[in-house]
């Protein structure tokens, strides 16, 4: 084994691992938090080919406050946020609150989920659909001027899904904004 002689030697050395271990820490803190999210296992919170496979967890009594577990989902977030972008902040905040009279996620695996603003119900609400096949359908009503829509689903496109009529006959002379992509 050589060891180097002088000081510039030793420098140089350094200069060049401490380059490989600069890259490496890099690669490891941009791969790294794709796995560690906030105490969740990957699979919990990732979308997956087949949809959201996941969502039967959100019966579960452990998941109280239901309207944080959702928001803090990854997957259902990075959905929402593709799907509606900019509007998404819209959806966040008229969903302050999830409406549990019933399971969030039924039998059939799909979650339904109606949020308001306390105090503010028919002025601003919400409603979410998600199915285990990945398909979305979100409403917002807005200000209690409009209801903006979306889904990925686009044989839905033009159509509020059949789930949403309880939910909007409540303000059916407002006007739906169809905004899906």
């Amino acid at each position: 084994m050589h060891f180097p002689q002088s000081r510039d030697a030793i420098g140089s050395i350094n200069q060049k691992y401490m380059k490989k271990l600069i890259l490496l820490v890099t690669t490891m803190l941009l791969v790294l938090p794709s796995f560690a999210q906030k105490g969740k296992t990957y699979a919990q919170s990732q979308r997956t080919q087949q949809g959201f496979a996941h969502l039967a967890k959100y019966n579960d009594e452990k998941y109280y406050p239901y309207v944080d577990a959702l928001m803090h989902d990854r997957a259902i977030q990075g959905a929402l946020k593709k799907l509606m972008g900019s509007d998404y902040k819209k959806y966040e905040q008229n969903t302050q609150q999830v409406d549990i009279t019933d399971a969030l996620v039924g039998s059939d695996g799909v979650l339904h989920a109606y949020g308001a603003v306390p105090h503010l119900y028919t002025i601003s609400e919400t409603a979410l659909i998600i199915k285990p096949n990945g398909s979305i359908y979100v409403a917002v009503l807005e200000d209690g001027k409009q209801v903006l829509y979306y889904t990925n689903d686009k044989s839905m496109a033009r159509t509020l899904p059949k789930e949403f009529t309880q939910w909007s006959s409540r303000f059916s002379n407002i006007p739906v904004v169809y905004k899906s992509r």
